[in-house]
């Protein structure tokens, strides 16, 4: 082989070899870049209150990936002997109805609130539970059409600030809830905004 070969192929070699480093550093510093924000800039200014705070603790996952966006926990001195295996506490039928209400989200939880989204024929869902018992604390939805590509269920894990639960739905709609009682706080229409 010529040397003026080998070097075009070490070079493009080398060009591989950083841009796939960039691209992982990149990846890595948008996935673990938290942004927080406090429960009355949060809220949209006219709505703003002093909102009750549920506290946060060590099994808090609050996000996508949890806590520091890693997909690890903190807790210490969990089981790790499961040979006996898991015994169910509980489970729910109704927050999904068929493959139209499949959804591509993560659960998140704060405390004993366990929020997961999910879909009716016609509507966005969150549900939030009891993480001990399975107990329905609330039920919100928004109306939104179903789209066709991927089916038609939630894709956005919602996330946790605060008292405030941060939601973005099939149709582009982002809204923020009380995490105590499911109320409303605001919601914007992202494709009113200019989204596409």
């Amino acid at each position: 082989m010529k040397k003026k070969t080998i070097y075009i192929i070490l070079i493009i070699l080398v060009v591989v070899v950083a841009g796939g480093i960039y691209v992982y550093d990149t990846f890595q510093a948008m996935g673990l870049q938290a942004v927080y924000v406090d429960e009355t800039t949060a809220a949209a200014p006219e709505e703003a209150t002093n909102l009750p705070a549920v506290e946060n603790g060590v099994s808090d996952w609050l996000n996508w990936r949890g806590p520091d966006f890693s997909g690890k926990s903190s807790m210490t001195g969990l089981k790790t002997d499961w040979s006996d295996g898991l015994k169910k506490l509980w489970e729910v039928d109704y927050l999904c109805s068929g493959k139209e209400s499949l959804t591509w989200a993560a659960p998140v939880i704060k405390g004993n609130h366990l929020i997961i989204p999910g879909r009716s024929a016609s509507h966005d869902q969150l549900f939030c539970l009891d993480a001990s018992s399975g107990e329905l604390y609330w039920k919100t939805e928004i109306a939104s059409e179903p789209g066709d590509a991927w089916g038609t269920g939630a894709r956005a894990t919602p996330t946790i600030v605060d008292s405030l639960v941060y939601s973005f739905g099939r149709s582009g709609i982002l809204a923020c809830w009380m995490l105590e009682d499911g109320k409303m706080v605001w919601k914007k229409d992202v494709m009113a905004e200019g989204g596409k």
